[in-house]
């Protein structure tokens, strides 16, 4: 009879030590390509929009929203810490306990924060976009003639993507020089992709 409330008392142990990771949620993300990629993307600038809502312009037009439950402290430290012409570094996320469905680390300093996209841009001259897409999804063309493969996962989520889509291009997290995570901004998904063709 006694060995009842030992089991109910472990799991209760356990219960609360994964419920406690899960309000501990840890926002970072790993980079694994150390230097300037071939591509890549800075910080211009950081403007407050009123009650709480903070954007990000980066150096391809795109703008991002601050999303945190601290908003203005984040903008304070942005601001402080943050400097023009610091890389960054963009990676999806899932949103758990958290907001914001974007990290974006700065490389200098490895500050993360989380954002969504928003659909404006800055400067559309900037705006990369997609020329053309193999109807299988396995082949696109970006601005600039710059030629992308996916593999078959990144293909299922491709071959719905059409001329004319908006596209930010991100060295990411990932380690081989030619791969970048291309986020199409019109379709709100993201692929991993090599590039094939160099400028």
């Amino acid at each position: 009879m006694k060995k009842k409330p030992l089991v109910f008392l472990f799991f209760l142990v356990v219960s609360l030590f994964f419920s406690l990771k899960v309000f501990s949620e840890e926002i970072d993300m790993k980079i694994s390509f150390p230097g300037e990629p071939e591509i890549a993307v800075h910080f211009e600038t950081i403007a407050h929009q009123g009650k709480g809502r903070y954007l990000l312009t980066l150096s391809d037009g795109s703008q991002w929203l601050l999303r945190d439950r601290n908003p203005d402290e984040i903008f304070v430290q942005i601001e402080s810490e943050w400097q023009t012409g610091d890389e960054i570094r963009i990676a999806a996320r899932k949103e758990k306990e958290r907001p914001g469905k974007y990290i974006l680390k700065n490389v200098r300093n490895s500050r993360v924060c989380l954002t969504d996209l928003e659909v404006f841009w800055a400067d559309s001259s900037r705006v990369n976009f997609l020329e053309k897409v193999d109807e299988h999804g396995y082949a696109l063309c970006t601005r600039g003639g710059l030629q992308w493969a996916m593999g078959l996962w990144g293909s299922f989520t491709a071959r719905g993507w059409t001329a004319g889509d908006r596209i930010i291009i991100n060295k990411s997290r990932y380690s081989s020089e030619e791969d970048y995570l291309l986020i199409n901004v019109d379709k709100r998904t993201n692929v991993w992709a090599s590039l094939i063709t160099w400028r």
